[in-house]
């Protein structure tokens, strides 16, 4: 099953899978060690392509959040400068 999993995980593709840019990311970040290694565990991969992700600071994962809240609220504002305008027409 391993075996079967590297082939296909070094295809870059698992036929009728939806996961298959995952596997195209996980390909590209394992690269040689798939040659190499001829038993890859599932976790294994895992942990290599979390690990290839940088950890964010504390400050940057707050602006991303205050950047997504404000995304949220210019959207509601916005919604609801259409739903006065609805309320206005109809009155």
């Amino acid at each position: 099953m391993r075996e079967t999993l590297i082939a296909l995980l070094s295809q870059g593709t698992i036929p009728g899978c939806r996961f298959s840019p995952i596997l195209e990311v996980a390909r590209q970040v394992l690269g040689n060690t798939m040659a190499e290694t001829t038993k890859l565990s599932v976790e294994k991969a895992l942990e290599k392509l979390r690990r290839s992700d940088s950890p964010k600071s504390k400050n940057a994962r707050l602006d991303d959040k205050i950047d997504t809240l404000d995304e949220e609220i210019k959207r509601m504002r916005a919604q609801r400068l259409r739903l006065d305008q609805r309320r206005s027409k109809r009155d």
